[in-house]
Parts: structure tokens; sequence; C-alpha cells
């Protein structure tokens, strides 16, 4: 995720790679997402006190997005990859998903040491622990606070 503040105000954004139909746009990128992720970055001179973040969760209900269907091995492998390169171009990276995306759609063992952003809806805290800064406790957000936990700053 990637931050700028506004009157007080830390606005988040982050690089979802699942895409859904209103991000036509990227369901083909000519570049992997973490040099656009760097681009947009740098051309926004961006101040970040939060990681940059990868979203890989479903990009529509009918899981039609572009990486919707690859394997677990091959998911892990694209975070990874983005991982490492956001952190080569001198930016902290972290995985937001949910709470059973970590467990069931992503090899947990080979990301255990990154830092995570977790979604689980609930007053019971995450199963995900390992290397944990986060953790989205609802889903509101447009015009009604989300309730989000941060372990971690900088």
């Amino acid at each position: 995720m990637a931050n700028k503040k506004l009157n007080g105000t830390v606005i988040v954004t982050y690089r979802c790679n699942a895409r859904c139909s209103m991000c036509n746009r990227y369901k083909a990128p000519s570049k992997p997402e973490e040099e656009i992720s760097i681009e947009t970055i740098k051309k926004l001179k961006l101040n970040l006190s939060f990681p940059v973040m990868i979203d890989t969760e479903y990009g529509n209900d009918k899981h039609t997005g572009r990486a919707d269907n690859i394997d677990n091995e091959s998911r892990t492998d694209a975070v990874i990859a983005f991982l490492e390169r956001i952190m080569e171009a001198g930016y902290q990276s972290a995985i937001y998903a949910s709470n059973s995306w970590f467990k069931d759609q992503l090899n947990y063992n080979r990301i255990k040491k990154y830092p995570k952003w977790v979604a689980k809806y609930s007053d019971t805290a995450p199963t995900v622990r390992d290397n944990l800064i986060g953790w989205q406790k609802s889903s509101h957000g447009e015009n009604t606070p989300r309730n989000d936990i941060c372990y971690k700053r900088r």
C-alpha cells in the first residue's frame, strides 16, 4: 500500500493483482505489477510510511480475473517476485489478504518471513501471525471508517 497524507488523513492504495472488470486497462499489462507500482510511486513522489502491498485475492465473484485461476505455487512465485522487487527499489513491501487466503491460496511456508496485513472481519484475532503488521477488522471504508489495527509503523 502506498499512502499520501491529505489534511491529516492517510489515504491508502495498493496494487491488486487479480484485476476485475473495473480495471480493464490492466487485464494484460505490458509490465510486471511491481514495475507499475514503482513507476507510480516515483511519478506521484509519494513519501511512504506504509509498505507497498500486493493483493492477489479474487478479482470478482465469478473468479474471472486474469490471476484468479492460477495454482498456489505460481501465485506465491508472483507475490515473492513483487515483494523482492519493491524492496530492491528501496521501499518496504507486504502482502494483503484474508486470513483464509494466506493459508489456502498461497504457499504459506514460503511467505512466512514477509510482512502481512490480514483481513479478518471479526473480533477474534487472525490465525496468520508470522510478521503480522496489520489487521483489517471490517470491510467498510468508502463513507464509513474501517476498523483496522496497525501493529507496525516505520
